[in-house]
C-alpha cells in the first residue's frame, strides 16, 4: 500500500513533468523558424564601420523586412547603385552565406563596398562635408543618421521627396492612406501632438496635430531606470518652460502631450537619447536602463486599454563615454537564443539589460537603438499560459521540496 505522503510526491513529480515537457522538450516558439542554419555571420570593420556593421546586422535580423524588399519584383523598385539597392546586395550575400555553416565572416569586399561607396558619402554629404574628400571618409559617424538614410531610401522618400500631409490630414487613416508601400507601413507611427493652453478664469485653448514617423525617440528623465518610464514620460503632460506664441494673457501656461496612435505598426523601432545638450557641452547619458522584453506599447496610446504586445528582435548598443567617438555593436535574438554582433566576431550572448530591475554594465556600453517585433495574438495567449505554468512549477518545486525534508525525517 503506497503511503498517502508517497502518493502526494508522485502526484507532484507528475505536475513538474508537465511542466518540465513544457519548458525544456517543447518550448513556446516566439516566431516562425529559420529552415537553416540562423546563426548572424561576422562583418569586417572596414575602418570605422562598426555603426554600419551594426546597423545591418539589426536590419538583417527583422524577417518582415527581408521578405518585403528581398523579392525579384521587389527590388526593381529601387534605383541601381541606391543605399537600398546596395542593402538587399548585402543582404543577398549574408543570407547566401547561411547555408554554410563553415562561413562566419563575410569577406571584406562586401561591407567595404557598400560603406565606402555609397553609404559615408551619403552621410558626410548630409553633414555638409565635401563627400570626395578623403579626409572626411573613414571617420566614425552615428548609426542613428545611417538608419535614418536607409529607412528614406528604402520607402521611397529620399528619390521621391516627401510631401507634408499632416497639415491636409483629418485623422490617423488619411495618413496611413498617403504613404501606400508596404515597406513605409512596416516601421510607420502616428504620433498626436496636443498642446495646451491654459488661463486664469478662462476655458483651456487646445490644438492637435498628427505627425508621422519610423523612428521613436524617447528621452531618457532623470529618475528612469526601464524603458517604461521613458515610454511614459513622453506620452505625460508637459509643461513647457516658453509659452506658445499663442499663449499669452494674465496667468497663461502652455502645456504639450503626445499620444501613439492605434493600429501600431509591425516594428517598431526606439531610439534612447543617449546624448545630451547644455550651456557646458554635450556628455553621455550613462545610465543603466533595463529593456522589457515583451513591451506593451498600447499603455501609451490613445487606446491604452488595448494591447499591444511587441517581442525585442535586435539592439543596437554604443559604448564610449564622449560625443567624438565610440563602437558600435548589435544584438540579435535568433531562434530564441541572443547572439552579439560585434563586426567580425559573432558570440552567443545574452544581453545584460534584458531585465525588468536595475542591472549592473560590465563597461560603458548602453543599449541605443531598439527593434520591436508585433506578437502575433496567438503568441500572447501563449505568454499568458507560459506564466501560468511558471507560478505552478515554482508552487509545484517548493511542495515537493517541503514533503521531501518531512519523509527523510519520517514526519507522516
Amino acid at each position: 500500500m503506497i503511503h498517502k505522503t508517497h502518493k502526494k510526491i508522485i502526484f507532484l513529480l507528475y505536475t513538474l513533468s508537465l511542466c518540465l515537457h513544457n519548458f525544456i522538450i517543447a518550448p513556446p516558439k516566439k516566431l516562425p523558424e529559420c529552415t537553416t542554419f540562423c546563426a548572424p555571420k561576422g562583418l569586417t570593420n572596414c575602418g570605422n564601420s562598426c555603426y554600419m556593421n551594426a546597423t545591418i546586422q539589426a536590419l538583417y535580423n527583422l524577417e518582415p523586412l527581408k521578405k518585403l524588399i528581398m523579392p525579384q519584383e521587389q527590388q526593381k523598385n529601387y534605383l541601381t547603385g541606391s543605399p537600398s539597392a546596395a542593402l538587399i546586395t548585402v543582404f543577398e550575400i549574408i543570407q547566401g552565406s547561411i547555408k554554410d555553416p563553415e562561413v562566419k565572416v563575410i569577406p571584406e569586399s562586401v561591407p567595404n563596398a557598400f560603406y565606402n561607396g555609397i553609404i559615408d558619402p551619403l552621410i558626410i554629404k548630409k553633414m555638409g562635408d565635401d563627400p570626395k574628400n578623403p579626409d572626411n571618409l573613414r571617420k566614425q559617424q552615428d548609426a542613428q543618421e545611417l538608419l535614418n538614410i536607409l529607412l528614406e531610401h528604402l520607402t521611397g522618400k529620399a528619390e521621391n521627396g516627401t510631401k507634408d500631409i499632416t497639415k491636409e490630414a483629418k485623422n490617423v487613416k488619411d495618413i496611413k492612406d498617403a504613404f501606400q508601400p508596404k515597406i513605409q507601413a512596416l516601421f510607420s507611427f502616428i504620433t498626436e501632438t496636443i498642446t495646451t493652453c491654459k488661463k486664469d478664469n478662462a476655458t483651456p485653448e487646445i490644438k492637435s496635430k498628427l505627425e508621422h514617423a519610423e523612428i521613436l525617440s524617447l528621452a531618457i528623465p532623470e529618475d528612469a531606470v526601464t524603458l517604461n518610464d521613458c515610454l511614459k514620460h513622453y506620452t505625460e503632460e508637459e509643461k513647457l518652460e516658453t509659452n506658445l506664441a499663442t499663449c499669452t494673457g494674465t496667468g497663461a501656461t502652455s502645456y504639450i502631450q503626445r499620444k501613439l496612435q492605434q493600429p501600431l505598426p509591425d516594428i517598431i523601432i526606439v531610439q534612447l537619447k543617449l546624448f545630451s545638450y547644455d550651456i557646458s557641452g554635450g556628455h553621455k547619458i550613462m545610465r543603466e536602463i533595463a529593456i522589457p522584453d515583451p513591451c506593451d506599447f498600447g499603455l501609451y496610446t490613445n487606446q491604452p486599454d488595448k494591447a499591444a504586445r511587441y517581442t525585442l528582435n535586435s539592439v543596437i548598443v554604443q559604448h564610449g563615454d564622449t560625443l567624438s567617438g565610440g563602437h558600435y555593436v548589435a544584438y540579435a535574438q535568433s531562434n530564441n537564443a541572443w547572439y552579439l554582433c560585434n563586426d567580425s566576431g559573432i558570440t552567443k550572448e545574452r544581453p545584460l539589460f534584458l531585465t525588468d530591475t536595475s542591472w549592473q554594465a560590465r563597461d560603458n556600453g548602453r543599449p541605443y537603438i531598439l527593434f520591436y517585433q508585433r506578437l502575433p495574438e496567438k503568441e500572447i495567449v501563449t505568454n499568458v499560459m507560459q506564466a501560468t505554468e511558471v507560478v505552478i512549477f515554482n508552487h509545484a518545486l517548493e511542495q515537493l521540496n517541503n514533503d521531501l525534508v518531512a519523509l527523510a525525517l519520517g514526519i507522516h
